[in-house]
C-alpha cells in the first residue's frame, strides 16, 4: 500500500475539480496531450510524455499511471487544506472530459468538514504536504513514517 497526496488542478479549476472528486468518487490528473495510457508500456512513456511536453516534469502523471495501485490511499489537499482521505479502487482509466482524461475511482471514507488547515500541521509535514512557490506538484508519495505522523495528528484535531 502507498500514499498520494494529489492537488486537484490548476488555481482556476481547483474547487470545482475538488466538488467533482468528491461528489463523483475519482482523482483527475492533467497532461491530457499524451493521450490514453492504457496500452502504453512504461518503457515507452516518457519518449511519448516528451513529444507533448518538453522539458515538462513527466513523474507525476507517470507515477499516476503506473506505481498508484488499487487499494493505495490518496487524499486530497487544496488552498493548503486536506479535505478527503480515500483508498483507489480502480486501475487506471481515461475520459476525454474536461478538464483532466487521466483518472481512478477513489472510495472517500473521511470527509473534513470544516478542512484541516495544513498550518495546523506542524512544520515538517506542513512543509512535505506543501508545493514550493515556484513548482506545483501535483502528485507526491509519503512514506509510511509521514502517514502515520500525519493520521496521528488528523485524529487529534478533527
Amino acid at each position: 500500500m502507498r500514499i498520494w497526496r494529489i492537488i486537484p488542478g490548476e488555481e482556476e479549476v481547483k474547487d470545482y475539480l475538488l466538488r467533482r472528486f468528491i461528489r463523483e468518487e475519482y482523482i483527475a490528473i492533467g497532461w491530457n496531450k499524451v493521450g490514453d495510457l492504457t496500452n502504453v508500456d512504461e518503457k515507452n512513456f516518457s519518449d511519448l510524455f516528451r513529444k507533448y511536453y518538453p522539458g515538462g516534469r513527466s513523474e507525476y502523471l507517470k507515477n499516476f499511471r503506473y506505481n498508484m495501485n488499487i487499494g493505495d490511499i490518496v487524499f486530497t489537499v487544496a488552498k493548503s487544506k486536506i479535505d478527503v482521505i480515500g483508498k483507489v479502487i480502480s486501475n487506471y482509466y481515461y475520459v476525454e472530459e474536461e478538464p483532466y482524461y487521466h483518472r481512478r475511482d477513489v472510495k472517500w471514507y473521511k470527509k473534513f468538514d470544516p478542512p484541516i488547515d495544513l498550518s495546523e500541521l506542524p512544520d515538517d509535514i506542513y512543509r512535505r504536504l506543501t508545493s514550493p512557490p515556484t513548482v506545483r506538484e501535483t502528485l507526491i508519495e509519503l512514506n509510511m513514517e509521514e502517514w502515520k505522523n500525519l493520521v496521528s495528528i488528523l485524529w487529534l484535531i478533527s
